[in-house]
């Protein structure tokens, strides 16, 4: 039978294999060994009444107070809270698992259950961090990726481990993540017993499907990269590649963007083009000296003409007679 031993302080589990004062002490010491590497001390270790003269001594040699509960009162010992909740995580995971996986196997899920019980409780000397980061360092997913404890996953046999004609993957139980290496899993092969360790592997949840793209999802992140590329250097282009691009990111993309106004380069271009081009105009003198000249002239006299028809008065005149009260 296997016991566990929980520290309150980050529901730190320590498990031994019977309840007599050898296994009880050596996990005092693991718990205090524990403590003093992370720069605590404990200073008062509160008990109940199952405890022996070893443990005794070895708590009265790191320095610390001891304090026993009222007998059979569960609530003053703080340590029966922290039980409860590591108890509660540890069967909502067992309760999670598939049917196929062992139930033997169910202590070499504590570490990930520890990281799930104490990454969401703050720290009593300081609130501000969870119970993980204050032992452990702040926890870092990309660095140490999990997944659901007990999944089904194929492990990737490296070329150096599998024969010529060997498997490239195996099937293996997902045990829960490697703290000392970088984005490494680690699982039980059941053909075997021996848990291994790899950075490659792929996972199949028993209830949840795992979501992948679709063909008009990988049609639409296409074109959001190229999007994405287009928007780079849109202003480094010619006018005319601008248009270009903009009609096909909205030919694309469905989107259309409200034109800006032109600048000062596009309004010239605009009136050149729509001004038509205006006539050389008459040197000043040489019109004065004509209307001078118009003016003096006698008016021509009126050829006869039939009485019948109308008689009209040309433009000629009426221009020469403006002229004429111009120059006076």
């Amino acid at each position: 039978m296997h016991f566990l031993f929980v520290r309150s302080e980050s529901h730190k589990k320590c498990p031994h294999q019977e309840q007599k004062k050898e296994e009880l002490l050596r996990a005092y010491k693991e718990v205090y060994s524990y403590c003093q590497q992370r720069g605590f001390t404990p200073k008062l270790h509160k008990l109940d009444n199952e405890t022996s003269k070893d443990v005794e001594d070895f708590i009265a040699s790191q320095r610390a107070a001891i304090q026993y509960t009222p007998p059979d009162t569960h609530r003053a010992n703080p340590a029966k809270r922290a039980i409860q909740t590591w108890k509660s995580c540890m069967k909502s995971t067992i309760a999670s698992l598939p049917q196929k996986f062992p139930l033997g196997l169910w202590c070499r899920l504590c570490p990930q259950v520890d990281l799930s019980v104490n990454i969401v409780r703050k720290c009593r000397q300081n609130p501000a961090l969870s119970a993980w980061a204050a032992m452990e360092g702040e926890y870092h997913f990309n660095a140490t990726p999990i997944a659901p404890p007990g999944s089904e996953m194929m492990i990737h046999k490296k070329p150096g481990r599998r024969r010529t004609f060997g498997m490239n993957a195996q099937k293996a139980w997902y045990l829960g993540p490697c703290f000392k290496h970088y984005r490494a899993f680690r699982g039980i092969v059941p053909s075997t017993g021996g848990e291994r360790i790899s950075d490659t592997v792929k996972f199949r949840h028993h209830a949840i499907a795992i979501p992948s793209l679709t063909p008009a999802d990988r049609i639409l992140e296409a074109a959001q990269d190229l999007d994405d590329a287009i928007r780079q250097q849109p202003k480094q282009a010619l006018l005319d590649e601008r248009k270009a691009i903009e009609l096909l990111r909205e030919v694309l993309l469905g989107k259309r963007k409200t034109p800006l106004p032109p600048n000062s380069v596009q309004r010239r271009k605009q009136a050149k083009t729509a001004a038509p081009q205006p006539a050389a105009p008459k040197p000043k003198l040489q019109q004065v000296v004509t209307t001078t000249a118009a003016a003096s002239a006698p008016a021509p006299v009126p050829s006869p003409t039939n009485n019948n028809e109308p008689v009209y008065i040309s433009d000629d005149k009426d221009k020469d007679i403006g002229l004429n009260h111009q120059a006076r």
